[in-house]
């Protein structure tokens, strides 16, 4: 279980474009401390359980569960994420296109 929801805080951290240095930051933890806890060398993610799911903005139960729904909702809640972070960098670039289109 420690394995699943370490990889699921990691897998949540590089979503949201944080660093392992600004997770540390956003739970007041030195950044070594932050990496054990997601390598799973450390137990203290539930010690900051309700900090992380504020920071990576997911339920508690979304981190700690693995069943089949919450693991169906959880890919439903991260494809939804992904999409609109795609949707904002697309529209970040085509901006820039235009930007750059009435510099010619």
């Amino acid at each position: 279980m420690i394995k699943f929801i370490t990889k699921k805080i990691k897998f949540l951290r590089k979503l949201k474009n944080y660093s392992q240095v600004d997770m540390a930051e956003k739970l007041n933890i030195s950044q070594s401390a932050y990496a054990r806890m997601e390598r799973g060398e450390s137990n203290s993610w539930a010690l900051y359980i309700m900090k992380l799911s504020e920071v990576l903005d997911v339920e508690p139960e979304e981190l700690i569960f693995d069943n089949n729904n919450v693991k169906s909702d959880f890919s439903e809640t991260l494809s939804k994420k992904l999409i609109e972070q795609y949707e904002a960098r697309i529209s970040n670039l085509e901006e820039q296109l235009k930007y750059w289109k009435t510099k010619d």
